[in-house]
């Protein structure tokens, strides 16, 4: 199993936040089944910190099944809160087994509304 890739991402707040993903095999074609996955996004101003903000399936996370597609969806009200320049996320997934894996990461980048 390989660490989990880093993935960097710009963000305005106060504006929707998406984020898409397909989790694949090692072969980088064949989706990922994951249905019954719980999903989480957390994000915090420094790696290794506690989170400032974590998100699941039961608020901006959507979950696919044998289709391997995850979406991270969050709403302009949510992102007027992400107040730092920048925070660190990662996505990690917790299957039905009780299999822990973290398979994305990395920093957002925040761009500050001009006009609150």
């Amino acid at each position: 199993m390989s660490l989990a890739p880093l993935y960097d991402k710009p963000a305005k707040q106060g504006d929707d936040f998406l984020l898409g993903l397909v989790y694949l095999e090692d072969d980088g074609i064949t989706p990922i089944d994951v249905t019954g996955v719980k999903v989480e996004f957390s994000l915090a101003p420094a790696r290794g910190g506690k989170p400032s903000f974590t998100y699941t399936e039961d608020d901006y996370v959507t979950v696919g099944t044998t289709d391997g597609v995850i979406t991270i969806d969050v709403p302009a009200e949510e992102t007027k809160k992400w107040v730092q320049p920048r925070l660190f996320y990662e996505i990690t997934l917790t299957f039905p087994d009780t299999t822990v894996l973290s398979i994305l990461e990395g920093r957002i980048l925040i761009r500050r509304e001009v006009v609150v």
